[in-house]
């Protein structure tokens, strides 16, 4: 049976946590565990959000043993229609147990009225709570074309924004109108406007942190926390230091941060999480920055990424890279978007098309997985690790070690966690000398079609390995991060091992026996030890 890890995610809280010392970004240890498949592929449809797992995933606790989660994805809505969902509602007893079935909740607008905006759907990114009443924030598409003398929703382009929804139980959702646009947002004709925004709540203030559609940079608007979140409350900063642009005015460039907003309450600082990449230095995937500590217009961005990413090969991935998209940092706790010590990271994740599955949709996938972040005495070198976490089928006599959520062929076959980190792999390579880590799948049928070797193998980062490192008969999957080459404190030797037997296959493991298992092949490098 699946072994899930926590999972959760989004309920804005109303006030700041208590606050220690002062947040230092460069002192954080950042430690990312096993990545879990919560909500599976399906085939998209307009009672499933289209296809789902298209948005920053949201949470809310209902109330004991009761949280809502929302999905999201854009519907096509000509004809005025109200039962084309684009926000789903999934339930779950727990935060983390989000893999149920869809009820759709929020539909597009009606494209004959006042929220033709919304046309192509209303995108649930977050909600914050003000006495009995749960103001939601969602991104909006539309404003497209003008066809049958109406504006519809017409891929690409289309026009993105804000809209407000509100709703006493999570279910039903009134719409409030437009509340964040730019019109004169545009790159090139495939975007204009501005939307993907999340919100939270900062000294008296509710912060919309947005993506510009021109060059992706993060825009901010407030709003007073006693307000009731319409049009006019709204202000965007306009310069540093300075509020006062209206609701549909231009946006300031804030920088490469990300519009995925949360709490770390440790501290109060906000944090930003961006996928997309460009313009990053080192920092070649999924993006961790903080905010001052009464500033939350200033942001820095920690190094090193907490997910490598070969590219980012939107919206489908491709058969060089995965797709890591739509991250947001929840509480495991509660589903909030304040969280201290550690959070839930969440994101769509579609994997290399070179994995051959049958998955729907791609195989568009909800993932989730615990990130720990520690404030420690002095300046950390390296500050990511990612655990290396290997799984286990029965019935198929097959074993994987990844730092990605499993293949489709193990979801089909049924699997559990047999070891959850077999060390942590760095996200950049260290100074002192490292192998660069890869994964690969086979190509020849081996040992079955539908459940192929899946191999995670090393090579010296400054050689020039052929077909990305992979052995012959292979093909590459990911870079999954970096080893030591040699023994450092606190590391981990991690083998590379051969199979057993005529249907099983490679494996990693810090045992120079391999645990009983197989045979060790050769020593990749070493690994974090915590």
């Amino acid at each position: 049976m699946q072994t899930k890890v926590l999972v959760s995610v989004l309920a804005l809280f109303a006030g700041t946590a208590t606050l220690s010392a002062q947040l230092q970004p460069t002192y954080l240890k950042i430690r990312i565990e096993k990545a879990d498949r919560i909500s599976q592929p399906v085939t998209p449809s307009s009672t499933n959000c289209w296809s789902g797992k298209d948005n920053i995933f949201t949470e809310i606790q209902i109330g004991t043993g009761n949280f809502y989660g929302y999905t999201a994805n854009g519907y096509k809505n000509t004809t005025g229609a109200t039962n084309d969902y684009s926000t789903c509602l999934i339930q779950g007893n727990q935060v983390y147990n989000m893999g149920g079935s869809y009820q759709g909740v929020i539909a597009s607008g009606n494209p004959n009225d006042s929220t033709a905006f919304a046309s192509c759907g209303y995108w649930l990114n977050g909600v914050y709570q003000s006495g009995s009443t749960y103001y939601g924030f969602a991104h909006a598409e539309g404003y497209a074309t003008n066809a049958n003398g109406h504006l519809v929703c017409n891929y690409p382009p289309t026009t993105k924004s804000m809209g407000l929804l509100t709703s006493t139980d999570g279910v039903n959702w009134t719409e409030q109108g437009q509340i964040i646009s730019n019109p004169n947002g545009n790159s090139s004709g495939t975007e204009y406007g501005e939307g993907d925004c999340t919100p939270v709540p900062f000294s008296g203030y509710l912060y919309l942190y947005c993506r510009r559609t021109q060059d992706t940079q993060t825009s901010i608007a407030r709003a007073p926390l006693s307000s009731n979140f319409g049009q006019s409350s709204w202000q965007k900063l306009t310069s540093p230091g300075v509020w006062g642009g209206a609701w549909n005015s231009d946006d300031y460039a804030l920088g490469l941060y990300g519009s995925s907003s949360s709490i770390f309450g440790n501290y109060g600082n906000v944090m930003l999480l961006r996928s997309e990449l460009g313009g990053t230095g080192t920092a070649h995937g999924l993006q961790m920055s903080f905010s001052g500590a009464t500033d939350p217009t200033t942001f820095t961005r920690i190094a090193e990424p907490i997910i490598y990413e070969d590219a980012y090969p939107f919206p489908y991935a491709s058969t060089s890279s995965d797709l890591v998209a739509y991250p947001s940092a929840l509480s495991g706790s509660n589903g909030s978007r304040d969280w201290s010590g550690y959070f839930i990271l969440t994101y769509d994740y579609v994997p290399n098309q070179s994995d051959a599955e049958s998955a729907p949709n791609y195989g568009r996938t909800l993932a989730m997985r615990n990130v720990s972040v520690s404030q420690e005495s002095s300046p950390q070198s390296p500050q990511v690790g990612i655990a290396l976490s290997r799984w286990y089928s029965s019935s198929i006599s097959q074993r994987i070690s990844t730092v990605e959520a499993v293949p489709w062929g193990f979801v089909s076959a049924g699997y559990t966690l047999e070891q959850p980190n077999t060390g942590y792999l760095m996200t950049v390579p260290p100074a002192s000398g490292s192998n660069t880590v890869v994964e690969c799948v086979s190509t020849a049928s081996w040992p079955s079609a539908a459940h192929p070797d899946h191999l995670v193998t090393a090579y010296a980062t400054n050689s020039n390995p052929s077909n990305h490192g992979c052995d012959a008969n292979y093909a590459f999957l990911r870079t999954a991060g970096y080893l030591y080459s040699s023994s450092q404190s606190n590391t981990v030797p991690v083998y590379r091992c051969k199979p057993s037997g005529s249907t099983a296959t490679h494996f990693a493991s810090t045992s120079s026996d391999c645990e009983g298992l197989g045979t060790e092949e050769w020593l990749m490098g070493y690994a974090l030890a915590n």
